[in-house]
C-alpha cells in the first residue's frame, strides 16, 4: 500500500495522525509538499501555487489567472517519479 498526502499545501511538512495505518513500516508514505518546497522553495504562498496550481490566460488577456489549487501536470509528474523512487528503494532493501 502507498499512502501519499500533500498535507497543508504551503511549506510545513506533512503531520499524519499517529494510527496503526500511518505508522505500519509495511506501507510506503510520500510526503508530497516536503517535496514540492524542497525543489522551490519559495516561501511564499502565491508561488507556490503558480508552480503546482492550474493557470489559464482568459480571452482577450495577457495575464494568467490561477484556476485551481489541485495539482497540475508538472506536480503529477513529481508524485508519480516519487511515488515510484519509493517503490524501488523499498524493493531494494529488501533484497
Amino acid at each position: 500500500m502507498i499512502l501519499w498526502t500533500s498535507g497543508t499545501g504551503f511549506s510545513f511538512p506533512t503531520k499524519l495522525p499517529p494510527t496503526k495505518l500511518i505508522t505500519n513500516k509495511e506501507i510506503i508514505k510520500v510526503y508530497i509538499d516536503s517535496l514540492f518546497m524542497r525543489l522551490h522553495p519559495t516561501g511564499n504562498f502565491n508561488a507556490y501555487q503558480h508552480f503546482y496550481g492550474h493557470w489559464y490566460v482568459p480571452k482577450g488577456s495577457k495575464d494568467s489567472v490561477f484556476a485551481d489549487g489541485h495539482p497540475n501536470d508538472y506536480a503529477h509528474k513529481l508524485i508519480s517519479d516519487e511515488i515510484l523512487k519509493n517503490i524501488k528503494e523499498r524493493e531494494d532493501s529488501s533484497e
